[in-house]
Order: structure tokens, then sequence, then C-alpha cells
């Protein structure tokens, strides 16, 4: 849904992570985007440790989504269809494919989770993860594979200007790119 929204399933494609156990959802350079979904009115959602704290040089950016559940709403195969549209005929295809059968979604008969676009659209919230509430340190020697809860109502999200800022630097090896948030 977000991939839709904001520019496009092919604009975030060539970024969007290669394996479905990637640490971030979206990664260029130095700079990462993870997306996070809730059905909880709250918007609260678990992060690994590395997901949510930078190491120098490094930007974080979380795209929350609140999503309500409606039977007749927009599915998440009607989100596949959509996407593999977009990508037929690129190289990001195969990793789309190889999604969706990981997710269990390639049989076309099988619609997924369903939700209120309208809603989902409305609560699109953007956050930088220095701004949301996390220990601020790297794990300790001897500790990994920390994780936790995030209330992000406690950070401050982004203005349309300030992801727009942030979206054209993501992109800026991109020569010619058009940013519509």
């Amino acid at each position: 849904f977000m991939m839709q929204k904001i520019n496009g399933f092919r604009f975030w494609a060539p970024w969007w992570h290669g394996s479905v156990t990637g640490l971030f959802d979206f990664s260029s350079n130095r700079k990462h985007i993870e997306v996070k979904t809730t059905l909880a009115p709250q918007r609260i959602h678990h992060f690994s440790h590395k997901q949510i704290w930078e190491p120098e040089g490094e930007e974080i950016l979380i795209a929350s989504l609140i999503l309500q559940k409606d039977p007749s709403g927009l599915s998440l195969r009607e989100l596949i269809d959509r996407c593999r549209t977009a990508l037929q005929g690129t190289p990001d295809y195969l990793k789309l494919e190889f999604a969706v059968r990981y997710a269990g979604m390639n049989d076309e008969s099988i619609l997924g989770p369903q939700f209120e676009p309208t809603k989902a659209d409305r609560d699109l919230s953007w956050f930088k993860a220095t701004d949301a509430p996390h220990f601020r340190m790297p794990e300790p020697e001897g500790v990994s594979e920390t994780s936790y809860r995030v209330d992000l109502t406690k950070a401050t999200p982004l203005s349309p200007e300030e992801l727009k800022n942030w979206l054209v630097g993501w992109a800026s090896s991109i020569t010619e790119t058009k940013i519509a948030v």
C-alpha cells in the first residue's frame, strides 16, 4: 500500500529488500525505510533494535500504517496484482514473485487481508527513527536480537515537506526523479 501511495511500485522496487529476512524493507546506501502496520487503534509497532537505532552515518525512516479490517475493502491480492502489472518486464518482478510465494499468496483464489483504503491513506504517517522512543545505544557485547514495542504516538511525524525532502535525498542517485507526496 505504501509503495502504491507514495510514488508507485516502480519507484520503490529497486530498493525493496532482496531477501524476505532483510533488516529493512527498503535500503539505499546508508538510508533505510522500515514499514510497520497495525490493526490496533494505537500507533505501536514491534521493532528489532537494529531497525530503530541508527549507527553513525545511517538514516532510518519509519512508515507507519494503522489499518482497519474491512471484508469488502482493498485486499492484499489486489495490491499484489497491481504490483505485478507495474513491475512486469522489470528485473524486480522476480523479487515480487519470490515474496508472494514466501507469504503463501501464490494461490490466486486467496484474497489475503482486506482493509479500508481511505482510512489507511489517512493514517499513513512517517517518522525519523531518531525521534521514536528507543534505547539510544548499540546492543551491548553479548546481547543480540533485542526487540521491543515502540509507541510512535510519542514521536513527531514528518510533515509532507520533510518527507518530500527526505525522499528526494533518498532518490538522489536517479537523474530525473519525480517525488509526489
